[in-house]
């Protein structure tokens, strides 16, 4: 297009131009994205709702084309506290919202011990979670079983009340029994020191009563939660540490069952993703290209992370390109979104012309489509050496 074209001309030539384009599908430079936000949460599972409106998935989540301007994300999950945050978004931007849910209560687990009783009732422990709700508990390990009971926070004044009161009891009986017994000389019925002794006794056994009470309540509101081994983040740290050190020492198959076993047994764990990628990546070196694809579509697909999402579409363009999948090649390049410094957009589209070019190689038809996108590439990327390379090219 010629530099003397400008202003409105110059744009309606540009928009004739793009919208030939999408109709030939000769323009393949790829446009800027509209704004995205990924939404990861520890664990993941989390609902999400944006600006007051539920998105229906849970994280880690992708959104795509959100309005520029400042938007109001909550994540909720059972068992953990609600987070709430604000996050602004420019036009065009990438950004990433990773969250940590702080769990509700307290939660532990206790993996020497083959059962836990709560309150009498026996449970199997091991790694079984046991998440308590507010309050205090006391816990005694004896002979391989924990005792966890519920503690009143005021237990101890009820304790002390439980052993004055009786004192109180005999010592204002004493002082009434000398008091009927010898009369004082006075127009009251009984001495002062009696009717305060009987007043502080009395007063007392209502306190006592009203703690109580309120204790029974209070115990009956306290609960707990057992969760199974998936829920157990030293499991799955455990698990995938082990499975990488398998990966260092070149035992592919058994780092992959690694990976495959938390995948399956750790479904909110923040190391699913990475994984899942290992997984893929291990197919993908032993040139299981099938298996390699899965992984990295159920990857990108299910659990999209800033951190693997482009190396994941980039790692799908790679392995349709090998089947010869070419179309399939390039839409894996457009759903690229470049949140990873790993990938710049010049790169990628150089890439796409080594696709265009192989996909050209067994079908003359899109020679057309190859040569228009290099003139483009050309005119975007006029100093790069990979445009010089391709000025050279017939």
């Amino acid at each position: 297009m010629k530099r003397w074209v400008s202003g409105s001309v110059h744009r309606l030539v540009m928009v004739s131009v793009m919208l030939l384009a999408a109709r030939s599908a000769s323009c393949e430079i790829q446009q800027q994205p509209g704004s995205i936000l990924f939404v990861n949460s520890s664990p993941l599972g989390a609902e999400v709702t944006v600006d007051g409106r539920p998105l229906g998935g849970r994280t880690p989540l992708l959104l795509r084309d959100l309005e520029p301007g400042q938007h109001r994300l909550e994540l909720k999950k059972e068992g953990f506290q609600t987070r709430s945050l604000e996050i602004g978004l420019a036009s065009g931007e990438a950004r990433v919202a990773a969250v940590d849910l702080p769990e509700q209560g307290i939660s532990t687990s206790f993996p020497a011990e083959g059962e836990i009783v709560i309150e009498g009732k026996a449970e199997a422990a091991g790694d079984r979670i046991i998440q308590f709700g507010q309050g205090g508990f006391s816990l005694v390990r004896e002979q391989g079983v924990v005792h966890v009971d519920p503690l009143y926070p005021q237990q101890r004044l009820i304790d002390a009340l439980n052993i004055t009161i009786p004192i109180m009891l005999i010592f204002a009986s004493l002082l009434t029994v000398d008091a009927v017994s010898s009369p004082p000389a006075t127009d009251w019925p009984l001495p002062p020191a009696v009717l305060a002794a009987n007043g502080v006794t009395l007063s007392m056994i209502g306190l006592d009563i009203g703690l109580n009470l309120h204790k029974r309540r209070q115990m009956r509101s306290y609960s707990y939660t057992i969760r199974g081994p998936e829920a157990n983040q030293r499991v799955a740290r455990d698990r995938y540490a082990e499975a990488e050190q398998r990966l260092e020492l070149g035992k592919l198959d058994e780092a992959r069952e690694g990976y495959a076993e938390l995948v399956r047994s750790q479904p909110d764990s923040p190391l699913l993703p990475m994984s899942l990628y290992r997984i893929g990546s291990i197919h993908y070196l032993k040139g299981e290209n099938t298996e390699a694809i899965g992984s990295f579509e159920s990857l990108a697909r299910d659990y999209p992370v800033a951190e693997l999402y482009d190396r994941c579409q980039k790692n799908l363009a790679d392995l349709m390109l090998l089947a010869k999948r070419f179309e399939a090649s390039l839409e894996h390049l457009d759903e690229m979104v470049f949140v990873d410094p790993l990938y710049s957009r010049e790169e990628i589209a150089f890439y796409r012309e080594s696709v265009l070019e192989a996909w050209a190689r067994v079908d003359a038809s899109v020679t057309t489509r190859l040569q228009e996108y290099r003139r483009e590439l050309i005119e975007r990327y006029p100093d790069s050496p990979d445009a010089e390379a391709i000025r050279r090219k017939p």
